[in-house]
């Protein structure tokens, strides 16, 4: 699988496939992931006696070649596993458009207007939540929409101007985001005087 992005440095190649490891300083239009995902696909590959490779050239792209071999005759008994059949799915493809579906951009949505002073005894405690990742963003608003009421943003500085429109009572912030993550959202607004008294929560 070859792509056209900002490639990656020469010194970042030998850790790539670590648990964990996160390139620094990549410039990328998402900040999404705690570098789990090629280490998976290393042991993945390994396990059935593969190998995964990696070259890249910065501002330019990168290259990833997994070879398999085909077939199960190479492989110890004991990760061999038959394929149940007794179930079928009649819409293979129904999950794969779901996730793609989640990865096209939230609709732009005005910031929701100041509740009226008449309003403010009836209104449910206000959470502003911060992350760049839509289906994290989606959970959660689902997971606290019951007993409050949830403004969730795809960056820190989207947070700051949901903050600035509508007074939060509480802000939960993902760390890594783009434009602004979830420290310089920290810092932002512990200065200023938005009145925020119980602010932040990175994770």
């Amino acid at each position: 699988m070859s792509d056209t992005g900002i490639g990656i440095a020469p010194a970042e190649l030998p850790r790539l496939f670590e648990r964990f490891h996160r390139v620094q300083d990549a410039q990328s239009r998402s900040h999404e992931g705690t570098g789990i995902g090629l280490a998976l696909v290393r042991e993945l590959a390994t396990l059935h006696g593969g190998t995964v490779q990696a070259e890249s050239t910065p501002n330019r792209g990168s290259t990833f070649t997994v070879t398999v071999k085909a077939g199960r005759s190479h492989l110890p008994a004991d990760r061999i596993m038959l394929a149940d059949t007794s179930t079928s799915d009649a819409t293979p493809g129904a999950a794969y458009i779901e996730e793609a579906l989640h990865w096209l951009p939230d609709p732009v949505a005005s910031p929701p207007a100041a509740p009226q002073p008449e309003d403010s005894q009836q209104s449910r405690p206000r959470i502003l939540w911060a992350d760049d990742n839509a289906d994290m963003r989606h959970y959660v608003a689902q997971l606290l929409g019951d007993s409050y009421e949830v403004l969730a943003v795809p960056d820190g500085q989207a947070a700051i101007e949901a903050a600035r429109a509508v007074l939060p009572d509480l802000v939960l912030s993902d760390v890594m985001m783009p434009r602004l993550d979830g420290i310089g959202l920290l810092k932002a607004l512990r200065a200023a005087t938005v009145g925020i008294s119980h602010c932040c929560a990175p994770f």
